[in-house]
C-alpha cells in the first residue's frame, strides 16, 4: 500500500470531492479514482462521490502569487485553495460586496 492511500480513503469517506483530494494531497486525480475504485472492488466501504447541485463556472486562471496567497489562507482553515476561492466568492456576492471589492467605473457610475 502506498503511503498516500490512507489519506485518500479518509478524505473520500468524508465525502471530499476527488479533485479536492488530489489537490490537497498534491497527487493526480487518476490516483484518487484508482485507489477508491480498487478498494470498493475489494469490498471496502468507500462511498461513490455524488457531487452537488453547485454549478461550475469554468476554469479560472490566476497568477502563481495569487494562488500562493490563497493557499496561505486555505491551509489554516483546513480547506483546499478551490474551496477557499469558492467561499470567498460566495461571501462577496452574498454580502453584496462586488462593487466595493472591484471599485471600478461600473461601481462608481452605477
Amino acid at each position: 500500500m502506498k503511503s498516500d492511500t490512507p489519506a485518500i480513503l479518509a478524505l473520500a469517506r468524508a465525502n471530499v470531492p476527488p479533485r479536492d483530494i488530489a489537490e490537497q494531497l498534491e497527487i493526480g486525480i487518476s490516483r484518487v479514482y484508482n485507489v477508491c475504485h480498487w478498494h470498493r472492488s475489494e469490498g471496502h466501504d468507500v462511498p461513490v462521490y455524488q457531487g452537488c447541485e453547485n454549478q461550475r463556472i469554468g476554469r479560472v486562471l490566476v497568477k502563481p502569487e495569487v494562488l500562493e496567497a490563497l493557499r496561505t489562507h486555505a491551509v489554516p482553515r483546513g480547506l483546499t485553495v478551490r474551496q477557499l476561492a469558492a467561499a470567498v466568492v460566495t461571501a462577496v456576492v452574498g454580502g453584496d460586496l462586488v462593487n466595493a471589492v472591484l471599485d471600478d467605473e461600473v461601481a462608481r457610475d452605477g
